[in-house]
């Protein structure tokens, strides 16, 4: 171990390295490269790599270098790596600082509910840049580890080395944790409308309830493009678990009061109804009518705060049988018409359509 006044002296020549560094800092050439990123080929540039030149003396903090490697020769000694080799590649790492900062937010915001998914664009350079530091590493610092002296992020170059090294790990592990996050969300919101469901009028199954692979499909499809910076399309499935716990209870809930519901689509329009039948196949394709009707008898009309119409609408109920499911299932509609001057209307409004919850109720 080094005598204190040793030990000072390595100190202070650091600070002086440091500072050299700093002062003579000049532009790193670069040549274009490519990267294999989640089985996309990337392009980014990096640095020109060479081997630094064989040393045959040692220092006391650095042994004779005996394979061209500076930092292998100062492991093998079990001494980690010396300052000289720190700043050297620090210097190699410098232009890849914001890409090593992203891998480590993302390795540092897992486990953690609160904080937001990062899009693919703060994540795609983390994964470009990662990858240009460890083709630098494998050439000049197979297994570099942290000194044993450094306090600050810059110091830690075996920190630097494992986020680069394990880039890919690191973002897909945050994906799926992330994933899950918002699937857990989805799954709050399930179990608050199975809490309401008296208050919600019965209208809380999303529509497409018992395809679960459409209801994860759309998670995936919200996060395509992050995932598939590292080559997938979905998420693991066991990120949909608390999701697909929650739908259970909902739909056993609402199948419990299937009985409560009434029905009051007791108008009738034969041109409203026949449009209505049109977007069914879009809502359910295997859908089998069992009843129709009008809840609003007359048109209801929107007006502004001058009292002058900007549209009318009249809502409605359609009942149908689901193949595999009991009861039967009600989806609500609305017609619309948007107001075009002088007491006309025109023929419908694009807003019309079904809404996306949808009741289990018996059939009548």
């Amino acid at each position: 171990m080094d005598k204190p006044i040793e030990r000072s002296r390595f100190q202070q020549s650091i600070t002086r390295a440091a500072t050299i560094c700093f002062v003579l800092a000049v532009s790193v050439p670069s040549v274009a490269g490519q990267f294999r990123v989640g089985g996309v080929k990337v392009d980014i540039r990096k640095p020109e790599v060479t081997k630094p030149a064989n040393s045959t003396a040692g220092t006391a903090n650095q042994p004779a270098a005996t394979n061209g490697n500076t930092g292998s020769s100062s492991r093998a000694t079990g001494e980690g790596p010396s300052a000289q080799e720190v700043n050297a590649f620090k210097e190699d790492a410098r232009i890849y600082k914001e890409g090593i900062l992203r891998l480590s937010n993302m390795q540092d915001d897992m486990g953690k509910d609160w904080s937001p998914i990062y899009n693919a664009d703060f994540i795609r350079p983390g994964l470009e840049q990662g990858a240009a530091l460890a083709a630098i590493v494998r050439q000049k610092y197979p297994n570099i580890e942290n000194p044993s002296w450094a306090s600050n992020f810059e110091d830690k170059v075996g920190t630097w080395r494992h986020l680069a090294e394990d880039r890919e790990t690191i973002v897909k592990a945050y994906l799926s944790e992330k994933v899950g996050v918002a699937v857990k969300l989805r799954a709050k919101q399930l179990d608050k409308d199975r809490a309401n469901l008296s208050t919600h009028a019965g209208f809380s199954l999303p529509a497409d309830f018992d395809d679960r692979e459409k209801a994860h499909a759309a998670v995936a499809k919200e996060f395509s493009p992050t995932l598939a910076l590292v080559g997938r399309t979905m998420p693991d499935t066991s990120v949909f678990a608390a999701y697909d716990t929650a739908l259970d209870t909902l739909v056993a809930e609402a199948r419990k009061r299937a009985g409560e519901w009434g029905w009051g689509a007791t108008s009738h329009d034969p041109t409203i109804e026949a449009r209505v039948r049109s977007w069914l196949p879009k809502l359910d394709p295997k859908a089998q009518v069992i009843s129709m009707g009008l809840t609003d008898a007359t048109w209801q009309v929107n007006k502004n705060s001058l009292g002058i119409p900007e549209g009318r609408y009249r809502r409605g109920l359609v009942m149908y049988r689901k193949p595999g499911v009991e009861p039967c299932v009600v989806a609500k509609f609305s017609f619309e018409q948007t107001y075009m001057g002088g007491g006309q209307y025109n023929a419908m409004s694009n807003t019309s359509g079904f809404t996306y919850l949808v009741r289990l109720q018996t059939c009548k």
